[in-house]
């Protein structure tokens, strides 16, 4: 009669796990490598199965152990970019602009002061200028007249040579 292999509680979450189809590409690989691991296959083969290197395998390994299986999931650090919601970043700007002098245009780097006193949250410029394009904010405005052209003089005295 052969022995069935008994497993924990921790490799049937594993299990479970491994087949939902609604995670991560790279969390279905940490938990593969778990998996791997808790079979007691070497670090060195689990590597190869992954094609990630030794460190990264003992990394994650160390990761489960340590953390379990809730803090397997990667942590995005990417695509943070809001750190307000959208509702809550559009009433700041209409505070902002209540502030404002009626009908007169407004520096973005005055606008942004204004934005984080109200706020406290702190955003770098072109950040912030994103949020104005976010919010069709942002009206870019041509500026007078170029600094190094000739003034009106000069202009009327070309005109005169031609």
């Amino acid at each position: 009669m052969e022995q069935s292999k008994k497993t924990t509680p921790a490799e049937r979450e594993i299990e479970r796990l491994l087949r939902n189809k609604e995670i991560s590409g790279q969390h279905m690989r940490h938990l593969q490598i778990a998996k791997w691991k808790m079979e007691g296959r070497s670090t060195q083969e689990v590597a190869e199965l992954s094609g990630l290197s030794e460190r990264s395998v003992r990394r994650i390994w160390a990761d489960y152990r340590t953390k379990g299986i809730d803090r397997m999931q990667p942590q995005y650090t990417g695509k943070n970019r809001m750190k307000m919601s959208y509702e809550a970043e559009e009433a700041a700007l209409q505070e902002c602009a209540a502030e404002a002098n009626e009908g007169k245009y407004l520096r973005v780097a005055e606008l942004q002061e204004r934005f984080e006193a109200i706020t406290g949250v702190q955003y770098h410029l072109h950040v912030f200028y994103r949020l104005l394009e976010r919010h069709n904010w942002r009206k870019v405005v041509p500026r007078g007249k170029h600094p190094k052209a000739a003034d009106s003089a000069a202009c009327e005295a070309a005109k005169k040579l031609t």
